[in-house]
């Protein structure tokens, strides 16, 4: 067919060439990239392998690099760890040179220096060795992972110990890597409160000497208790042999305290054994592990048959065989452990109370019995355990409760007086009312220590104008005073007519013995009064009394009808005065009584006066209308006036000269008023003691004025006498003062319940056997005892002429100053409940007395603190029923795995033999397990602490719950397979326990006995320091290999990516010249097929 529209053969070629075009693209493109894919179109499944391999080939290069990374931070560690290797070797080499005794004190003191040097070098290391700013040695570096693979997961798990000198020589060995393990997320998981320990520290006053007491973990009645009463412990402070021959006693007494656990065998041991026959080559061997340790195995053969060898026999006896367990016992774990004979058969006892579990292990069975016949391992599970230890800190024994219980003591008593001091270091603990204690047997305490400045003799001169009188007698009266109070003589009625000198004298001083000694207790209150340090004499008629302390003398309220007395201070020349009675010192006036004044008032009568008192008005301020009766006596009217007039007491202003109000009011006590009848005169007498003008005057409302019914006169007044003063009391004597008298006190203790009496003054103001013992506080102002101090002072002053008395305080100490120079007394130094251990070193001025430091201590011989117990955590894991059960469990540090095994909820036996099992596999934590038979395994932790389920099996498929106890945690169903999440390190955490000289940081070589000690930890920490080097070398030859595995892996999996991506150009290059054959080709038939329809214009022509 001839057609023209359509060229098909032009068109098939058009197509030929269109594909040979894309093929040749295509390989232009392969050739020109190298890739066989370029695109998804290319290959898209090889494209989705190929991206696959290429993510696992670059995350392996990343693995590679940060496993590289991790053997240079590692190198770091391990190049930083042989720097504390040197520095530790150097110590070492010190500690064996310092233990020598051919070194002397300050040799030793120099070998210390650089120790101290070198472990702040090792801390400087710990603390400043990093890595990408990360410390990586001071123990913070812990449960760290590093990606090693390509994919998630794929980790090594690192954890490197601290090298601080606090952890080296008492930290164990880390794991320097873990495997990861599931672990329980906080849904199956349980946690109480840790404990808060109770600390106590017992400060030993004498250096060498015998105590005896009983140490208890609780209370004296039910608490675990150590008795150390029946030979006592000896104690020499000076001697660290002594210090811990001490301490050992006491921590293995505390120890011992607890119910012994104990295993006896279920087989019968026969009479002998003979140790030359093969048959009994497994006789002496079985396994025993002892409070949850590794379970050691144990062939007393060798023992035995050097037993048999050494006494030339060939068998042993039960007995024999009882000594050499009992010996390898003892050298495997302590003396408490023990083997012992029960008739036939053999007995272990542990005295501490752990767990002791034995099996046949390699044995045969004759000392313990088979397994098979034991129906597993015998066990004795712990008993309850006493929490208390001991430890020295320098010269201060540390008690220490790990569960916050009480720590009790009782039945002290010591070799010498001087007692224990009981100090609670967290004072909320004390379970005294005041902390520390002093424990001693009996009470004692110390003398008083006096000051005394050098001053004057005071004196006083009496001299008497007139010793006649009347004729018939001349007496005196007077006291003699202080001047401020204290009256130290009252001198009554003393007659001078006619007297001799021994008279008088024998009168005033049997006056001042009264005044001094007498009820008034003077001596007691003031000790600077005391009746031997007065002289008196009396010659012609002057009586002079003289005071060699300087005190202070007055004459006071002197009182002669007949004679005067001029009294002269001796000290004090030029001020002699003139003594007598005063006579007329009262203001009086007179109302005379009119005619009617009994007769009965009638109602309507007002009889009302104003009363003025120096010339000031108080307005009806007597109203008598209510009194006159018709009954009422004179006396009755009297009284009804002077009670009228003391009513208006302090409302009445006072004015001055110039009349003007002063804001005052007068004084109308009864003390001042007083009013009388007198009968003769009909006359009521009213009296102002103080001499002022009183005025009665009839009110405007007075219905009786000027009648002189009531009063012959209505208007009154009486003049004034205030001015008219008469001495009766002298000028005070006192001797001059050459320096103040001065004394300190320094206190012991900054905070303390203590009291003290200065000059018989007792800081409480109680007396010798009431004082009470306030709180002496040194972080506060005064010690916080400002009040008591002032009036202390105030009333040493208020027995004295002025402020004499003074005190300052500065920190712990206060110092008391008497200006006048009189004496200091510091006596009846007594110290609160539970501060009997205080004591106060009281100081006098040098030259004024002795320096003394005075304490008291009552009888205390118990005392007690207590902290916070911990609140036991407690989970219960619900089994539905009987099952194949396997587990696990983490305390949130170590994971304990209990394998499958058959249990029977319902049957007691198996139950117990479940639970059993679980406490072998915590052997070591402080969880324990128990179970009922209704399928609740209950796990509890006494010491508070995490109880995680972290994994959970039954063969059944079923489910359990997990139940903690309210508060602690979130009850969960847990499926059969279930595994937690997140991860952790199986391997024990580092321990950096510090306790006597356990660790680097607290070892001395300043004596051989601490050279010896330093040697075997530094020993310890070189062990522990090579173990984390090994481990850490471990790691890296573990990654060398891990680097050269991920490097063939990546090698193999490029090759295969090259294979799938990568173009193959032999390959290409003969697809690409094919190609461009068929391109051409297909050119030239197509340029033949465009050309073939012109054939039809033959047709045409």
């Amino acid at each position: 067919m001839s057609v023209i529209n359509t060229n098909i053969k032009s068109l098939m070629a058009q197509d030929s060439l269109t594909i040979n075009n894309r093929s040749l693209t295509q390989s232009m493109q392969r050739l020109s990239t190298g890739l066989k894919i370029n695109s998804a179109a290319d290959d898209a499944a090889g494209l989705g392998i190929s991206t696959r391999m290429d993510a696992q080939v670059r995350g392996l290069n990343m693995a590679i690099k940060n496993a590289n990374d991790t053997i240079s931070m590692v190198q770091t560690a391990e190049g930083a760890m042989q720097e504390v290797t040197s520095i530790l070797q150097r110590m070492r080499e010190l500690a064996v040179q310092s233990a020598s005794d051919t070194n002397g004190s300050v040799d030793r003191a120099y070998l210390q220096a650089e120790v101290t040097q070198l472990s702040s070098e090792i801390d400087r290391i710990s603390n400043t060795t990093q890595w990408n700013s990360m410390n990586i040695l001071d123990g913070s570096y812990r449960n760290k992972l590093f990606q090693i693979g390509a994919n998630a997961g794929q980790t090594l798990g690192l954890s490197i110990g601290s090298m601080n000198s606090k952890v080296l020589g008492v930290a164990t060995a880390t794991n320097a890597s873990f495997a990861p393990q599931t672990v329980g997320t906080t849904g199956v998981s349980a946690e109480g409160k840790a404990a808060t320990p109770t600390v106590v520290k017992l400060a030993f006053t004498e250096s060498d000497t015998a105590y005896k007491f009983k140490l208890y973990d609780g209370d004296t009645t039910t608490g675990l208790k150590y008795d150390a009463t029946a030979s006592g412990l000896k104690l020499d402070l000076t001697s660290e042999k002594s210090k811990q021959d001490f301490v050992d006693a006491i921590n293995k007494g505390l120890a011992e305290s607890a119910t012994n656990t104990s295993l006896t065998s279920s087989a019968d041991l026969a009479a002998t054994i003979d140790m030359t026959s093969a048959d009994n080559a497994n006789a002496l061997k079985f396994n025993i592990s002892v409070g949850g340790g590794a379970t050691q195995q144990i062939d007393l053969t060798a023992d035995a048959l050097a037993k048999v060898g050494n006494a030339g026999m060939a068998t042993l006896s039960k007995s024999d065989i009882k000594d050499v367990l009992n010996t390898k016992l003892q050298s495997l774990f302590d003396d408490s452990v023990s083997a012992a004979l029960s008739g036939n058969k053999l007995q272990v006892t542990d005295a501490k109370g752990r767990r002791v579990v034995i099996s046949q292990g390699g044995g045969d069975g004759t000392l313990f019995g088979t397994d098979a016949a034991n129906d597993g391992p015998l066990k004795a599970e712990p008993t309850k355990a006493n929490n208390v230890t001991a430890a020295w800190n320098g010269n201060d024994l540390m008690l220490t409760n790990s569960s916050g219980g009480r720590i009790s003591i009782d039945s002290f008593d010591a070799a010498t007086a001087k007692g224990v001091t009981f100090d609670v270091v967290s004072d909320a603990q004390s379970g005294q009312n005041f902390d520390p204690v002093m424990l001693a047997k009996t009470a004692y305490s110390d003398a008083a220590v006096v000051a005394q400045a050098k001053v004057e003799s005071s004196q006083l001169a009496i001299t008497f104008k007139d010793t006649l009188g009347d004729g018939t007698n001349s007496k005196v009266s007077f006291d003699l005073t202080t001047g401020n109070g204290d009256k130290l003589a009252a001198i009554s009625n003393l007659d001078l007519k006619g007297a001799d000198a021994k008279t008088v004298k024998d009168a005033i001083v049997t006056a001042l013995k009264a005044g001094i000694e007498g009820a008034s207790k003077l001596e007691e209150s003031d000790n600077q009064i005391d009746v031997e340090d007065f002289t008196v004499n009396y010659v012609g008629n002057t009586l002079t009394i003289s005071n060699g302390t300087g005190l202070a003398m007055r004459v006071e309220n002197y009182s002669s009808a007949y004679t005067a007395a001029t009294v002269t201070p001796m000290n004090e020349l030029g001020a002699s005065e003139e003594l007598a009675s005063r006579t007329n010192y009262f203001s009086s006036l007179s109302l005379k009584l009119g005619s009617g004044w009994n007769n009965k008032l009638s109602d309507d009568t007002t009889l009302k006066f104003d009363l003025w008192v120096d010339g000031k008005v108080e307005d009806t301020a007597i109203d008598l209308s209510a009194d006159l009766d018709g009954t009422k006596t004179g006396a009755d009217l009297a009284k009804a006036i002077a009670d009228a007039i003391i009513a208006k007491d302090n409302t009445i202003l006072v004015k001055d000269a110039a009349g003007t109000d002063t804001g005052a009011k007068h004084d109308l006590s009864a003390t001042n008023i007083t009013a009388t009848f007198d009968a003769e005169t009909g006359t009521i007498n009213v009296f102002d003691k103080l001499g002022r003008s009183i005025r009665i005057v009839a009110d405007s409302a007075n219905t009786l004025a000027g009648s002189g019914i009531i009063f012959a006169n209505d208007d009154v007044q009486s003049v004034a006498n205030k001015n008219n003063v008469i001495n009766t009391s002298s000028t005070v004597a006192q001797g001059d003062t050459y320096e103040a008298t001065q004394v300190t006190l320094n206190f012991s203790q900054s905070k303390a319940d203590f009291t003290f009496a200065v000059n018989g003054i007792y800081l409480d103001s109680g007396t010798k056997t009431s004082a009470a013992t306030p709180t002496w506080d040194a972080s506060k102002l005064n010690g916080g005892l400002t009040d008591k101090l002032d009036a202390l002072v105030a009333k040493l002053n208020s027995a004295h002429d002025g402020n004499d008395y003074e005190y300052t305080v500065s920190g712990n100490s206060v110092t008391f100053f008497n200006r006048a120079g009189g004496p200091l007394e510091v006596s009846g130094f007594k110290t609160g409940t539970g501060y009997n251990g205080v004591t106060a070193t009281v100081t006098p001025k040098a030259g004024q007395g002795t320096q003394k430091t005075v304490g008291y201590n009552e009888a205390l011989t118990e005392a007690y603190a207590k902290g916070d117990a911990a609140t036991t955590t407690t989970a219960t894991l619900r089994i539905q029923s009987s099952d194949l059960i396997g587990l696990s469990v983490s305390d949130g540090t170590n994971t304990y795995v209990v394998d499958q095994r058959a249990l029977d909820i319902t049957d007691l036996t198996s139950s117990q033999n479940f639970a059993s099992a679980v406490n072998d596999a915590l052997a070591g934590s402080n969880i324990t397990a128990t179970m009922d038979t209704k399928g609740n395994l209950v796990f509890s932790d006494a010491t508070g602490g995490q109880v995680s389920l972290t994994s959970f099996s039954s063969a059944k498929g079923l489910s359990a719950t997990w139940a903690p106890q309210a508060g602690q945690g979130d009850t969960a169903t847990i499926n059969s397979g279930y595994a937690g999440e997140g991860v952790f390190s199986v391997s024990p955490a580092p321990v950096a326990g510090v306790g006597g000289t356990g660790s680097v940081a607290q070892i001395t070589i300043a004596t051989q006995a601490g050279a010896a000690a330093a040697m075997n930890v530094i020993d310890n920490a070189l062990t522990y320091v090579n173990n984390e080097r090994a481990k850490l070398g471990a790691v890296e030859n573990r990654l060398t290999h891990t680097i050269d595995n991920l490097t063939n892996i990546v090698t193999n999996t490029q090759a295969s990516k090259s294979r799938i991506t990568d173009t193959d150009y032999a390959q290409e290059t003969s697809k690409l010249a094919r190609s461009q054959i068929i391109q051409q080709a297909a050119t030239a038939m197509l340029a033949q097929a465009n050309q073939q329809p012109q054939t039809v214009l033959a047709l045409l022509k």
